[in-house]
């Protein structure tokens, strides 16, 4: 079974629940692994320099904001 299913198959089944607690919890839960993520990022803040990240913005939309129809 794919992790895709499983997690369908997860959401249907709580879809049908009614228990404030239980939809409380797995909220909570899904919270805390947002903010775990959000947390391991937190080392990377302010290690660059304001002109570092300004070259940094205008190397993505450089390099990001332009399709190379050669490419496809």
């Amino acid at each position: 079974m794919t992790i895709e299913t499983r997690k369908l198959r997860i959401i249907e089944r709580l879809l049908k629940k009614t228990d404030t607690d239980l939809i409380d919890k797995v909220e909570s839960l899904l919270n805390a692994d947002e903010k775990k993520v959000s947390e391991s990022l937190k080392k990377y803040s302010g290690i660059w320099t304001k002109e570092e990240a300004d070259e940094m913005t205008e190397i993505i939309a450089d390099g990001c904001e332009s399709i190379d129809h050669a490419d496809w």
